[in-house]
């Protein structure tokens, strides 16, 4: 994948059999220099540099600041600013560029997710503390509950970083009236433009004891937010009123010609 994604940033700002080496070169030079920038030093901010991560990132950056700089080209000119922005909102353009920044996303998400992300089996007691991926949770209590169709046993847990509380999550663990002999696990999730964080009970264990798993997955919004963009992208692009005429064209009755026939004799 990673040459189609250096080759998904380049596209859109290469003019088809027509630029030269040269001339890519100094349009990109910059912006090629901000995606290793960028990259590079990305990693750092979550604790561990991988170079295969930085280099996702890498390319993950470089296709955003492509796509801001074909926008930025598109935007710029003597012509009026309406007729500038409609360019920009044209469905095909507009649809390309979505759908470019949704697979950027959906990079730096998988980059992150499988780099960073941190899940652990825990025992806990009420009162009883453990850390994770620099969150703190506390196993405030456990409690029954009662469901539309099932009971629960059902744990308060308080998360916190640094001292600052970040989020009270409840996991279940159900028991429903149609199937009482299966419990099913109900984890419960706290998230946030960069990161997820959710806890999955267990097992009641010796006492008052259970088991608990605990995640932290970083960029899941990205991973979704650019799937949606991926098709929304998509859409956008088939959309576009130059595709329709060129279906009403083949559906036209082709015009009738005058000069010479053939006859076919039976």
């Amino acid at each position: 994948m990673l040459p189609l994604l250096l080759l998904v940033g380049l596209g859109p700002t290469v003019m088809w059999k027509q630029a030269s080496p040269a001339e890519v070169v100094r349009q990109l030079r910059w912006v090629l220099l901000a995606s290793v920038v960028a990259g590079g030093l990305w990693p750092l901010t979550m604790g561990a540099w991988r170079p295969l991560t930085a280099l996702s990132l890498m390319l993950g950056s470089w296709i955003l600041l492509t796509a801001a700089l074909d926008i930025r080209k598109r935007l710029a000119g003597r012509q009026p600013l309406a007729t500038r922005v409609r360019r920009v909102l044209r469905p095909s353009f507009l649809g390309m560029h979505l759908a470019h920044v949704g697979l950027a996303m959906v990079v730096i998400a998988i980059a992150m997710v499988n780099t960073y992300e941190v899940e652990r089996d825990v025992r806990m007691e009420p009162g009883e503390t453990t850390a994770a991926a620099g969150f703190t949770f506390t196993l405030l209590r456990m409690e029954e509950v009662r469901g539309p169709n099932y009971d629960a046993d059902q744990a308060v847990v308080a998360v916190t970083r640094d001292g600052r509380p970040v989020a009270t999550l409840l996991p279940q663990r159900r028991y429903y009236d149609t199937q009482p002999q299966n419990p099913m696990h109900q984890a419960s999730l706290h998230r946030a433009a960069t990161r997820d964080v959710y806890v999955s009970l267990g097992e009641r264990l010796v006492g008052d004891a259970w088991s608990f798993r605990l995640y932290y997955k970083p960029y899941m919004a990205w991973m979704w937010s650019g799937a949606l963009l991926l098709s929304l992208g998509g859409l956008l692009a088939a959309c576009d009123k130059r595709y329709r005429l060129a279906r009403r064209r083949e559906r036209e009755p082709a015009p009738a010609v005058e000069g010479n026939r053939e006859v076919t004799a039976s």
